[in-house]
C-alpha cells in the first residue's frame, strides 16, 4: 500500500480522498494476491498431467479457485500451500524415477561418444537439487540432461547409420554380393530399429 501517499492525504485532512486511495489500494492488492494464486494452479495444473494419483491435487484446486472467487484469499492460500505440498510429494517421485531413467541412458551412451559433458552437469544438478528438496529446479535439470542426450543419441545413430550405407556402397563397388554376407542383414535390423524409435539397438 502507498502508505506515504495515504499519510499525506490525511495530514492535509483530505479525509475523503484518503479513503478513496486507501479503497484503491486495497483493490491493486486483492488483484495482484488472486493472479498470483491463478499463475500458482495453472503452473500445478500443468505439472499434474504428468502425475498419475492426482485427484487429490485437483480437489484442492477446486477448493482454491471457489475461495478466490468468494476474495477469501487467506484461506485460498492455505489451501494453495496445502495442494502445493501434496503436489511436490508426487512430483518427487516422477523426478525420482525420471533422473534413474535418464541415467540408463546416459550409460548406454557412454561407449558411443564422448560428448556427454553437458548431459553429465544436468544430471549432477538434478541430483544435487532433488537431494536438497528443490523439485522443480531438479525437474527442469533433468528435462534439459534428457532432451542433451536424445539429441546426442540420434547423431550417433546417423553416424552409424551413414557407415553402415557406406559400407554398403563400398561392398558393392568391390563386386561383393551382399545379399550372401551379413550386410544386408545388419542394415535391414538398423533400419527397422529406426522405425520403431529404438535408436540405440540400431
Amino acid at each position: 500500500m502507498d502508505f506515504d501517499r495515504l499519510v499525506e492525504l490525511i495530514q492535509k485532512e483530505s479525509y475523503l480522498d484518503a479513503t478513496k486511495h486507501a479503497i484503491n489500494t486495497r483493490e491493486k492488492i486483492l488483484k495482484k494476491m488472486a493472479d498470483y494464486l491463478q499463475s500458482e494452479i495453472k503452473t500445478i495444473e500443468e505439472e499434474i498431467l504428468e502425475i498419475e494419483e492426482s485427484d487429490n491435487i485437483k480437489e484442492i484446486l477446486v477448493k482454491v479457485e471457489e475461495n478466490i472467487e468468494n476474495e477469501d484469499y487467506m484461506t485460498a492460500y492455505i489451501h494453495l500451500k496445502e495442494c502445493k505440498e501434496s503436489f511436490l510429494s508426487k512430483k518427487g517421485l516422477v523426478i525420482e524415477d525420471k533422473i534413474d531413467k535418464v541415467v540408463q541412458l546416459y550409460e548406454k551412451l557412454k561407449p558411443y561418444t564422448s560428448e556427454l559433458s553437458i548431459s553429465e552437469d544436468f544430471i549432477a544438478k538434478s541430483k544435487r537439487c532433488f537431494k536438497n528438496g528443490d523439485v522443480m529446479e531438479a525437474s527442469d535439470a533433468i528435462s534439459a540432461a534428457e532432451s542433451e542426450l536424445l539429441r546426442i543419441e540420434r547423431e550417433v545413430v546417423k553416424k552409424a547409420f551413414t557407415s553402415a550405407k557406406l559400407m554398403t556402397v563400398t561392398a558393392k563397388k568391390a563386386g561383393v554380393d551382399i545379399a550372401k554376407t551379413e550386410i544386408k542383414e545388419l542394415m535391414q535390423k538398423a533400419t527397422e530399429a529406426l522405425e520403431k524409435g529404438d535408436i540405440l539397438k540400431a
